[in-house]
């Protein structure tokens, strides 16, 4: 997993994990596990966003929502006090999922084409 890669290779500043899976619930401890600081999600992606921040917070993480601009804003309404970040997207995931980008290992710093739309990419020589 690549939180647990940066974090053997001495990343000690924040991760922030979006987690773009359904159901979320079951993804959470093993990202808290590896080393993850934040951890958001979209809240269509659960049954129960109030228990999802629950479990993310009681991981000793930092708890989030995201919302495209397609979600309802409602979803925040009764668990605001729960989020200590909302992500705002620009675009639906599916647009911006299939780009090709051209970014930087974290570790290295070395060049790394990437099929996905990510913020943080560690290379696979890192990754060993």
């Amino acid at each position: 997993m690549v939180c647990s890669a940066l974090r053997k290779n001495g990343v000690t500043k924040d991760i922030d994990v979006h987690l773009m899976v359904e159901p979320v619930d079951d993804m959470i401890g093993a990202f808290a596990d590896a080393g993850a600081s934040y951890i958001t999600f979209h809240p269509e992606a659960s049954n129960h966003v109030d228990r999802s921040l629950s479990l993310i917070r009681e991981r000793g993480c930092k708890a989030g929502l995201v919302f495209t601009p397609s979600t309802s804003l409602d979803y925040a309404k009764y668990v605001l006090d729960k989020c200590d970040i909302i992500l705002l997207m620009s675009g639906k995931w599916e647009d911006t999922y299939v780009n090709v980008r051209i970014v930087f290992c974290c570790v290295c710093f070395l060049s790394v084409v990437f099929v996905f739309c990510c913020v943080c990419v560690v290379c696979c020589v890192c990754l060993t």
